[in-house]
């Protein structure tokens, strides 16, 4: 199946710098993109940031992707952390196996371990997100409902972060 790659854009640099920090390249992690894929929101100021995860070739993947201007502009590509693929795999067996507990699809022994994956720009998923992730290929087929839950939680989260931290400048 031919990609339409006019329905996806980055910044080529961004590409050549996720190579050399992640060995992903933009083209190959667009294909992802097209299926259905494990969607959460991703969080970064102002605007609405995507994470999807998924399987390409021998490995799972994350990457961070947000839309403008009806295109996807990916933002960067990372292998997926021992959880993110744990729970990629759960996910997969309800909605492909029923109840069964399917091997993965891939050799585990091959994927990279957690030690070696650098976070810096897509955090590895904390545990809380976990409930608002769902299998889709678009971000728009996530409800207002499940969004204004995943943004107030979020909010929270982040108030109880300053809050510990102002707490911890108290001499």
């Amino acid at each position: 199946m031919a990609i339409p790659e006019s329905q996806f854009e980055w910044h080529q640099e961004k590409n050549r710098a996720n190579i050399r920090k992640h060995g992903i390249r933009f083209e190959d992690a667009m294909r992802i993109l097209t299926t259905d894929v494990l969607l959460l929101l991703a969080r970064t100021g102002d605007e609405d940031r995507w994470k999807a995860i998924d399987w390409l070739e021998d490995q799972v993947i994350a990457v961070i992707f947000t839309e403008r201007g009806g295109r996807k502009r990916i933002i960067s590509a990372r292998p997926a952390s021992r959880t993110e693929r744990r729970i990629y795999n759960a996910n997969r067996r309800e909605i492909e196996m029923g109840v069964q507990t399917p091997e993965p699809p891939w050799d585990e022994s091959k994927q990279i371990p957690d030690e070696e994956i650098d976070f810096s720009d897509i955090p590895e998923t904390e545990e809380w997100e976990w409930k608002y992730a769902r299998r889709m290929s678009d971000p728009e087929a996530f409800s207002k409902e499940l969004r204004d839950a995943y943004n107030a939680e979020w909010r929270q989260r982040q108030r109880e972060k300053l809050g510990k931290a102002g707490e911890a400048k108290k001499p």
